[in-house]
């Protein structure tokens, strides 16, 4: 009896091992936005749009070793399709995993070994980030023990959206909307979003004033950030308003609040400072350009606040900005725009979580 109840066991042991060496079936759904939700309706102009959800590329990386971090399995592939992505991978040992995903990044992941080596590659913010793709990425932790196991990863962006919705033009003439741009961008971070701002793109609008740098920082002379700039080139009537399709800028997350005292003064040294929106607009009578510039965030003990969001610019939130203009701007892109030009209202959503719905107005 002993010896039928032995071999009963050792053959249950076999079979399991057998099945181990095989490997489980895993089913992954990668997810890349849940719908924005106020209350119970559905917030379409603050939700992703369609080339915000696509996925052109994706890398999926199994790590079982959490204390090493390292790598068992990788798949990469092109879906092919926008969102959500769902496939199966057969062949996967038991164990405990923590799987990413990360979209859109081309062959950034190749030949990583450890995920600490992942979350430190650097993303360049118009190398992996542009109008028609955004990067992702995104875990979650999976407990692989029997044949058949899944999991969904919420892929979240990188980057933040600062999408400029409506303007309305007070003015007793019309308005020609050229473009409009973030200045003061950050343009650096890594996959683990830990990374201290060190590159930053469009000092002076976009041709920027060559400075004198400062150590540790890097000051592009390009013609303008491609992620941070739109061009608009719509009529807005006097006393009429416009509603601008998907006008999206986009830009690095900015834990700066304040503007430095000195950054538009040419010839200093460029000081890291908080992230601003210039609006271009013609004006029907003299037919001169004029800039809007006002901050996205402030700090509620700096008395020079004008307009904004208290506080930082987060990765993966939507900030969507409705403008009033009530007189005309300036003619130089280097002075910022006072209280009497404009009113402002931002509306902040987290793009994940659907939550921290908050309206400023200014």
């Amino acid at each position: 009896m002993l010896a039928a109840l032995s071999a009963l066991l050792a053959s249950c042991k076999r079979v399991e091992a057998e099945a181990q060496t095989a490997g489980a079936t895993v089913g992954i759904l990668v997810n890349p936005d849940p719908d924005p939700l106020i209350g119970d309706t559905k917030a379409a102009d603050y939700s992703a749009s369609a080339s915000e959800k696509k996925i052109t590329d994706y890398t999926i990386l199994f790590f079982a070793d959490r204390a090493d971090g390292d790598v068992t399995l990788i798949k990469s592939g092109k879906p092919g399709k926008t969102s959500p992505l769902t496939f199966s991978l057969g062949g996967v040992s038991y164990d405990s995993y923590r799987v990413y995903a990360v979209c859109n990044c081309g062959d950034l992941v190749k030949g990583v070994k450890t995920e600490k080596e992942l979350l430190a590659l650097a993303v360049d913010l118009p190398a992996y980030n542009s109008h028609d793709d955004l990067i992702m990425i995104g875990y979650a932790d999976l407990e692989v023990n029997s044949e058949t196991a899944s999991t969904t990863i919420n892929v979240r962006r990188l980057v933040s959206r600062v999408s400029i919705r409506t303007v309305t033009n007070k003015l007793s003439q019309d308005l020609t909307l050229k473009a409009a741009y973030l200045t003061n961008v950050v343009g650096n971070q890594v996959l683990g979003e830990t990374a201290s701002a060190s590159t930053w793109y469009n000092r002076y609008g976009l041709t920027e004033v060559p400075t004198s740098d400062i150590e540790g920082h890097t000051i592009t002379t390009s013609t303008g950030c491609e992620p941070a700039v739109k061009t608009i080139g719509s009529s807005v009537e006097a006393g009429a308003s416009t509603t601008l399709s998907e006008c999206y800028l986009y830009c690095y997350p900015n834990t700066l609040a304040t503007r430095q005292a000195d950054q538009y003064e040419e010839g200093t040294a460029f000081s890291p400072t908080a992230t601003y929106v210039v609006l271009e607009a013609v004006a029907a009578t003299d037919g001169k350009t004029r800039y809007y510039q006002f901050p996205l965030s402030y700090n509620a003990e700096d008395k020079r606040k004008m307009f904004g969001i208290e506080g930082a610019l987060d990765a993966n939130h939507a900030y969507s900005v409705d403008v009033t203009i009530k007189t005309l701007g300036s003619e130089k892109i280097t002075d910022l725009t006072t209280d009497g030009f404009l009113t402002v209202t931002i509306t902040v959503i987290d793009w994940n979580t659907s939550s921290g719905v908050q309206t400023f107005e200014m």
